[in-house]
Formats: C-alpha cells, structure tokens, sequence
C-alpha cells in the first residue's frame, strides 16, 4: 500500500482562510488549538496537551513553553516564540 506521506504547508493567505473557515465552522477550542499550530509551529499533540501555565502572553513576544510532560509534547520541547 503506497503511503501518502505529510502534506504541504499553506501559504500564509491560505493558512488564514483556514482559520476563517474554522471560526465559522468550529467550536472555539477548536479554532484556538489550529491558531497554536499555525501561530507557534506546533504539532496538534502538543497544542492539545498545553496548560494554563505554559502559555505567556505578557512579555515583548509572546511564547509557549513545551514541557514534556504529556505524550505528544517530547519531540519539540523548550520555549517556543510566536511567528510573525
């Protein structure tokens, strides 16, 4: 059985038609976990097992921290800054 491999990366336009569509389509949480994955860079695994207190918003850059603690999280783990 042939394997289909990792998809493309959406351009930045098309990324945020993304989002759009999911902000009309989705729950919240939903919305919130694909806006980490486009936003930080992460895997869904990751974005799914962060917690309240990994998530800084008060400094110049916003960042993420990645503990690798829960399954998912150990592949990428450490400060993860926004994109811009």
């Amino acid at each position: 059985m042939k394997r289909i491999g990792q998809a493309p990366a959406l351009t930045r336009p098309l990324w945020d038609k993304w989002i759009e569509f999911i902000k009309v389509n989705c729950s919240v949480r939903t919305a919130v976990i694909l806006a980490f994955t486009g936003n930080f860079g992460l895997r869904c695994s990751e974005a799914l097992a962060l917690k309240v207190e990994d998530i800084s918003l008060r400094g110049e850059i916003p960042r993420i921290t990645i503990t690798g603690d829960t399954p998912g999280a150990k592949k990428s783990p450490g400060d993860v800054y926004v994109r811009a």
